[in-house]
């Protein structure tokens, strides 16, 4: 799977340094790299709700993270060009970290404030003539299978750029592999795009009601133990 990526990242670096494609066609590496991981693995995918993404429309994504596959479960499907926010440590991984950024991907550095709130002015400027993004708003991965607590900041975003919020659920994917685990267990993963959630009539004390209308659309399609 690591010759995949870097071959991946190298074919992105390749494309936007030509610079004649549009936004869609740069995505197409990686949606063809998450489905060859995902064959390699052995995992299928469980598609739903697709119908609920508009074209032409920006969004913020918000999806629960269980495991490694959530990337490409998401990266592989999704209809509409969009950014990741993404830990900051990715930007050290060779050719990735290069690749993720040229692509326009946000880097988050949770740990400094100041590089935090430039981070958010970043995926402000991406939220235009249909380009969105997509964020974990638990920050990391699950350890125990169960959905975690929803951080506040992106949807922050959604609400001062009046855009509609996805939740997005993901299940299956801590089954396939757990957090601290080395086996790859082939399955299905199950991905699940709710109907948006409108922040047009929203403002900033709603933020933290939102957060929590996310986080109980997202586990309303995990099953008990997720949640």
């Amino acid at each position: 799977m690591w010759f995949h990526t870097v071959m991946c990242a190298l074919t992105e670096i390749l494309m936007i340094a030509i610079g004649c494609f549009s936004p869609k066609q740069l995505m197409l590496p990686a949606k063809i790299w998450s489905r060859v991981c995902m064959w390699c693995a052995f995992i299928k995918l469980d598609l739903r709700g697709i119908e609920n993404i508009k074209e032409d429309q920006s969004y913020v994504f918000a999806a629960n993270h269980q495991s490694m596959f959530d990337i490409w479960a998401i990266y592989g499907w999704i209809p509409t060009p969009f950014a990741w926010m993404m830990k900051k440590e990715i930007r050290k991984i060779p050719f990735v970290g290069l690749a993720c950024e040229r692509l326009g991907h946000i880097f988050v550095d949770r740990t400094n404030p100041i590089a935090a709130h430039k981070s958010m002015e970043q995926a402000k400027k991406t939220l235009t003539n249909g380009h969105s993004i997509v964020i974990f708003p638990e920050g990391t991965r699950t350890k125990n299978g169960k959905i975690g607590a929803f951080k506040r900041g992106a949807f922050a975003i959604a609400v001062d750029l009046k855009l509609p919020i996805i939740p997005v659920t993901i299940s299956g994917s801590f089954e396939r592999k757990t957090w601290n685990g080395f086996n790859i267990n082939p399955g299905t993963i199950i991905v699940t795009y709710h109907p948006a959630i409108n922040t047009a009539m929203q403002d900033n004390a709603d933020i933290k009601q939102i957060a929590n209308e996310v986080k109980e659309s997202v586990s309303s399609a995990l099953p008990e133990k997720n949640k």
